[in-house]
């Protein structure tokens, strides 16, 4: 089934509100979803068991007029360093890493969307990027090899002489640790008392 089909047979999805590139992304996901179990199933249908109480949907950037992709012009484009617009959510309000993409900003374009909400209501972004150069620069080939060895009274031994020295996270977070455990206890008994 198309867009127009879906929107046909369920009436909710004909709202203004929803972006017609999460229908179109959502009801390809679908038919990917089917491909997949077929592969596997010659017959039945799936039960669905859901493992997460994240919602998602994915939308696209689409650059319908501009002769060159960038991250400021195209459907879902960067404002400035704090805001990024969205089609039908507006402008968003962003924290991140987005400092090192403005910074090329040129030479990358956006793909697709996923907006995200977790089961602490806290939402997210992420974007699927691409650029004709790599992200992070290619090292150039040494010819030389290094022997490593991992031990308990350094993290590790380098061949070359190197030693780096054990974090002992457990030893730096043991009061810490001994606290929240106490806390979970206490917690435990009041909510068996009060059932």
């Amino acid at each position: 089934q198309n867009a127009k089909q879906m929107s046909n047979h369920f009436q909710f999805l004909e709202d203004k509100r929803i972006d017609s590139l999460a229908k179109a992304n959502a009801i390809q996901n679908y038919h990917k979803a089917w491909n997949a179990f077929r592969k596997v199933h010659e017959a039945g249908v799936p039960k669905f068991h859901r493992k997460s109480y994240a919602w998602r949907y994915q939308t696209n950037c689409q650059y319908p007029k501009q002769k060159t992709a960038r991250l400021d012009n195209g459907t879902v484009c960067f404002e400035d360093r704090k805001h990024i617009v969205v089609p039908k959510l507006g402008r968003l309000r962003i924290k991140g890493a987005q400092q090192r993409l403005l910074d090329r900003q040129g030479e990358t374009r956006i793909g697709t969307v996923t907006i995200s909400k977790d089961a602490a209501d806290r939402f997210f972004l992420s974007l699927q990027l691409a650029s004709d150069t790599p992200f992070v620069p290619k090292l150039s080939r040494t010819n030389r090899q290094i022997g490593i060895d991992l031990n308990t009274e350094n993290f590790l031994t380098a061949s070359d002489g190197r030693t780096i020295a054990n974090p002992r996270y457990y030893r730096t977070i043991k009061g810490k640790l001994a606290k929240a455990q106490r806390t979970l206890s206490r917690r435990q008994r009041r909510a068996k008392k009060e059932q």
